[in-house]
């Protein structure tokens, strides 16, 4: 379970980067970070989680105008853990910057903000 919410982070966490650019104040649009970035790889847990040892991402739907997105994390089996692919569906939410998301592996949904150092930010 923790490797799912995991996941979830990760995207999550790829899409914080434009927020701390130099004079940036408006809300970071997540759909137009989901644009840019068809792939995503997990260098990096805190929890030093062998599930998400170089997971890689690929994005395999995008639709703008409906705001709907999905990436399929291949999650590799390293240190004895199963090796599967979790999907993770994107839908626009409240606001700009706070998506909704649906992992397919065990029914786990939420809404996160982009912008959250209790959940997915790195540090």
């Amino acid at each position: 379970m923790a490797s799912l919410n995991l996941v979830a982070c990760m995207a999550l966490a790829t899409m914080v980067a434009g927020n701390f650019l130099p004079g940036h104040r408006e809300p970071m649009d997540a759909f137009r970070v989901i644009d840019e970035f068809d792939r995503g790889v997990s260098i990096y847990t805190s929890i030093n989680d062998t599930d998400m040892k170089c997971a890689t991402a690929t994005r395999t739907y995008l639709d703008l105008e409906q705001k709907k997105a999905t990436y399929v994390w291949e999650l590799k089996g390293h240190g004895g853990s199963v090796k599967r692919n979790v999907t993770v569906n994107w839908q626009g939410g409240d606001a700009p910057d706070l998506p909704a998301y649906h992992i397919d592996y065990g029914s786990m949904q939420g809404r996160s903000p982009l912008l959250n150092a209790k959940m997915c930010l790195p540090h």
